[in-house]
């Protein structure tokens, strides 16, 4: 999950450029409304997905974690067997 955080904070680093950039490229002018609207925007949408992205993994680590409360492990040497 850390990698995931850490990931998250430089994509947000990266994409501060790649959102005037774009908007720029759009044919907003810097320091207009319609600019920060653009780059708000963006924002918005960026968190949507990093929003979406998280809950999706929280969803998949609780199955797994379902899936191995259900089996009963036993060890076996440096090794474990489960059913």
């Amino acid at each position: 999950m850390r990698w995931v955080m850490l990931a998250t904070v430089l994509l947000l680093g990266a994409c501060a450029t790649n959102h005037q950039e774009a908007c720029a490229a759009y044919g907003f002018k810097p320091g207009t409304d319609a600019f920060a609207n653009c780059l708000m925007t963006r924002e918005a949408q960026l968190n949507d997905a990093i929003s979406q992205t998280l809950r999706d993994n929280e969803m998949r680590t609780n199955a797994w974690a379902q899936q191995l409360r259900s089996r009963t492990c036993i060890p076996m040497g440096y090794d474990f067997s489960c059913y």
